[in-house]
């Protein structure tokens, strides 16, 4: 339900002549994303799919393709990006400079969106560690003043928006499955804790947020 939720929100806006702005996470997530998208296609006019940009909440670092990158598996499963606008964070630079890039890119689409009447929807999952896009419990990322952030960790270096920008979604939808999150949900529903203790929480301070999961 979740997904034709977030697929019909995007194809109305979309029907109705608004730009649309989708950041998409990875992981688990991307098949509910190429679901999405295909249901999309399904009931937007070809003419106003150009209306529709696609965008990351984060990568996993690396050469453009790598194997673990979130962009690399959103192809890999099918995602049709025919006909529609995209920004992808890997432009095969150093992780400094492949920050700022984003940052020069995704920034102005975000502003564009919120000052023309357009819609940016957030599509994110949640870690059973409690973070959301690539912003980590205690990592850099949670307090960085910038739009874009990026850091090195294990397993993986992480090039991810940060809540200044996160802030800036019209509509969010997280979707959560699995017994290993049960703990990270529930501290959400009922704890109110810090971004840098649960990174998850900045869905309170969304104006729309929607959460789909089996822990609840």
């Amino acid at each position: 339900a979740g997904m034709e939720e977030m697929a019909a929100r995007i194809s109305g806006a979309l029907i109705q002549g608004k730009k649309v702005l989708w950041l998409i996470c990875g992981g688990s997530n991307i098949p509910t994303a190429v679901e999405a998208m295909k249901s999309i296609r399904h009931s937007v006019p070809a003419d106003k799919l150009s209306l529709l940009t696609v965008g990351q909440t984060d990568e996993r670092y690396g050469p453009i393709g790598h194997p673990d990158s979130n962009w690399k598996q959103m192809q890999d499963d099918g995602f049709d990006f025919d006909g529609v606008r995209f920004v992808p964070i890997l432009v095969g630079k150093p992780l400094q400079e492949t920050i700022a890039e984003y940052e020069r890119a995704i920034a102005p689409v975000m502003d564009d969106m919120l000052a023309y009447g357009g819609i940016i929807v957030g599509h994110f999952g949640m870690g059973a560690d409690g973070h959301i896009a690539g912003m980590l419990p205690h990592t850099p990322a949670v307090n960085d003043s910038r739009a874009v952030s990026g850091y090195e960790g294990a397993p993986f270096t992480r090039v991810t928006l940060t809540p200044s920008s996160l802030r800036k979604i019209s509509a969010a939808y997280a979707f959560v499955f699995g017994a290993s999150k049960r703990d990270a949900v529930r501290h959400l529903r009922d704890q109110d804790l810090s971004l840098d203790e649960e990174p998850a929480q900045i869905l309170k301070e969304l104006p729309d947020a929607q959460l789909y999961s089996d822990q609840l």
